[in-house]
């Protein structure tokens, strides 16, 4: 067999021009193979690229083994002779017993945004491969995946406030491993690729027995293409659906006309739900079909639900209308403190800028119970479920504004905050993208 061909600097520069108008790129190395190859074609083709936007590499510690901190430091000296800013995000706190890799994951994602975010990066880069792609399907096939998991990972997809980059997926692994040998660079191994305890582990072991039978790397990742576009068709009839019956309140929360969702055909339905309970409460994936189609078979048995619950979303049907708002979990509600000129997306709903004039710094949590008590009487219908998932400022303890509700006190000026759900602020008021499924999309892309 022959061996696979280093990528040249020609073919490096087709993959990463799409980033030429970034305002900055975040790159998530994580000293693998694969990171470790996007971070140095990166660094070149900053160099040979006129007014190319600015790259930082970020690289997530999850602590779970005693090499991990040297992995990250070896990472952070790569980095500085390449003359690229480092950060190392460590995952701090107790580690859970069951669904180990699936919640390292989620703290991979949202540490990554969230320092991506800080260093006024809008998109962040991972190396996941076709090799990644084709593993990707594999599973989705295990879990009954229906179009969209079985689309697997789109090169592109919204993020916690940015863009999250593929630009290697239709790379083969051993493309970028043989450009790594002929630089002579080096990188570092994870031994939980190779522990057969983990799904994508023992993916990969299926995946080569498979091969033989043309069922290989290249064959899956063309029916993740061909899946794409059929999500693709289905999307562009859902945009149609939600454009004309459903609408994203300031509260952050969602009505969607029961009549003319009913209307639709069934994947049309499912989908559409998908992209509401996303925008209601935003996570780094969507729920998983099966609990889909049972609130979707709810719903249209009987128009009228006192509500479910369903991927951080509480749904509601009632008065010819499903309405969909934000449920905060078990672990609390989001606080953060916002000084004068800063800006920041709170729970993944709202948009937040404090005017560089405004007085003092403000905190932002949820409405107070007491206020959500006393406000809740007037509101008539399903909207006062909104209440308490609504971003409230405060100033030395007391409630300054609760813009969502018209609710302003003398400690704080419209003038002085914008207050938007991140959707509207973002582009459409109901993004696409992502997968039915809540299962593994991918590793690391390292």
């Amino acid at each position: 067999m022959p061996s696979a061909e280093p990528l040249g600097d020609a073919e490096v520069d087709r993959l990463l021009a799409p980033f030429r108008t970034a305002r900055a790129l975040a790159l998530a190395v994580s000293g693998g193979p694969d990171s470790t190859a996007l971070m140095v074609l990166a660094a070149g083709w900053r160099d040979r690229t006129p007014a190319a936007p600015p790259l930082r590499v970020l690289t997530v510690d999850h602590a779970l083994r005693p090499a991990s901190a040297a992995e990250a430091a070896a990472v952070a000296t790569r980095a500085a002779a390449l003359r690229l800013p480092h950060e190392t995000l460590t995952w701090a706190g107790p580690k859970p017993a069951a669904g180990l890799q699936a919640a390292a994951r989620q703290a991979r994602y949202r540490l990554l945004a969230e320092a991506a975010r800080r260093a006024g990066c809008d998109r962040l880069l991972t190396a996941h491969t076709l090799d990644d792609q084709a593993e990707t399907v594999l599973m989705a096939l295990a879990r009954g995946s229906g179009v969209y998991g079985l689309a697997a990972m789109p090169p592109s997809r919204p993020l916690g406030g940015l863009a999250l980059d593929r630009p290697f997926l239709d790379v083969p692994k051993a493309r970028l491993v043989a450009t790594l040998e002929a630089r002579g660079e080096t990188w570092a191994e994870d031994p939980s690729n190779r522990d057969p305890r983990f799904r994508r582990a023992e993916t990969r072991r299926i995946l080569a027995a498979l091969a033989p039978l043309g069922l290989d790397v290249r064959a899956l990742s063309e029916t993740a293409a061909r899946m794409a576009r059929a999500a693709a068709a289905i999307d562009a009839t859902v945009d149609a659906l939600l454009a004309g019956a459903a609408s994203l309140r300031p509260g952050g929360y969602v009505r969607l006309d029961h009549e003319a969702w009913m209307a639709a055909p069934a994947e049309v339905r499912l989908r559409a739900l998908a992209r509401l309970i996303r925008t209601v409460a935003p996570g780094p994936y969507p729920p998983r079909l099966a609990r889909l189609e049972e609130l979707e078979q709810a719903l249209r048995a009987a128009g009228d639900l006192p509500g479910r619950t369903l991927g951080g979303a509480r749904v509601v049907g009632e008065g010819g209308a499903v309405w969909l708002f934000r449920e905060f979990g078990r672990g609390g509600a989001p606080a953060l403190d916002l000084a004068p000129g800063a800006s920041a997306l709170w729970d993944g709903r709202f948009d937040l800028v404090l005017s560089s004039e405004a007085p003092e710094p403000v905190h932002v949590a949820p409405a107070p119970p007491a206020l959500v008590r006393r406000l809740r009487p007037a509101i008539r219908g399903p909207e006062r479920l909104a209440l308490a998932t609504l971003p409230a400022f405060f100033r030395n303890g007391a409630v300054a504004a609760v813009p969502a509700l018209g609710h302003w006190t003398n400690a704080l000026s419209p003038a002085h905050l914008s207050v938007r759900p991140a959707a509207v602020a973002g582009g459409p008021a109901f993004p696409a993208g992502g997968h039915f499924e809540a299962g593994p999309e991918h590793g690391s892309g390292g």
